[in-house]
């Protein structure tokens, strides 16, 4: 076996090698808000589907909940959902379709903020 010329392996001077970064997922900073999982992937894709702005919508649902401690009933307000970019309009219609998929139970009186329930998804969507 033929001697190792060190010089060809070596790097070019000036050159330093680095170690390359562990790959992961963004996390979220101190003091940083977060959406609170897991969210299951059936109730996921099905307002994903939806038409308008359903998703966004259905993602502010679960922020909210996650800091409400997870209970499945909350107060959707505009301030939340100006976070997602879902006007006052955009709200209405989102909340309908995200009801009658069955994800969502809905109790609104004129003038107020509407209590929402995050239901299960139904089954064979």
């Amino acid at each position: 076996m033929p001697p190792i010329d060190i010089h060809k392996i070596a790097l070019p001077k000036g050159k330093v090698m680095t170690p390359k970064p562990k790959k992961k997922l963004p996390r979220h900073k101190d003091k940083e808000h977060f959406i609170k999982g897991p969210i299951p992937l059936d109730w996921a894709t099905i307002a994903a589907r939806l038409p308008g702005k359903s998703c966004q919508v259905g993602n502010a649902l679960w922020y909210l909940a996650g800091l409400s401690k997870s209970t499945p009933t909350i107060k959707l307000t505009q301030i939340a959902l100006n976070k997602f970019g879902v006007t006052r309009y955009c709200k209405y219609r989102a909340l309908r379709h995200l009801e009658l998929a069955g994800l969502i139970t809905l109790d609104s009186a004129h003038g107020k903020n509407p209590m929402i329930t995050i239901l299960t998804a139904p089954k064979g969507e």
